[in-house]
């Protein structure tokens, strides 16, 4: 059974950070009526990000910034085909400011 929740009791950073920590290897989908994001994770970093037709690191800063609100939902062990990217906890920082 997959990880769900509502955002408007968790911040998008913070369930990052909590899959991050847990070194968690699936996707994270993040939803609100306006946008998706899809958010790839593998041992606990960040390998792949689609914003609506965004892809790579700028789709995470556009995810990050664009849900205050909606819905997440993570998806253990989703495999990913190609990684294009890794952002562990201690970039993702400065990525999210």
């Amino acid at each position: 059974m997959p990880l769900a929740g509502d955002l408007s009791g968790f911040s998008v950073d913070e369930v990052v950070s909590l899959i991050m920590r847990g070194g968690k290897s699936g996707r994270l989908v993040l939803k609100d009526d306006a946008a998706e994001s899809s958010l790839y994770f593998d041992a606990g970093a960040i390998v792949k990000v689609i914003h609506g037709r965004v892809h790579g690191p700028a789709a995470l800063v556009s995810a990050l910034a664009a849900f205050s609100a909606g819905q997440f939902t993570f998806y253990e062990d989703e495999q990913i085909a190609a990684p294009s990217m890794h952002v562990d906890e201690s970039q993702l920082s400065s990525l999210s400011q």
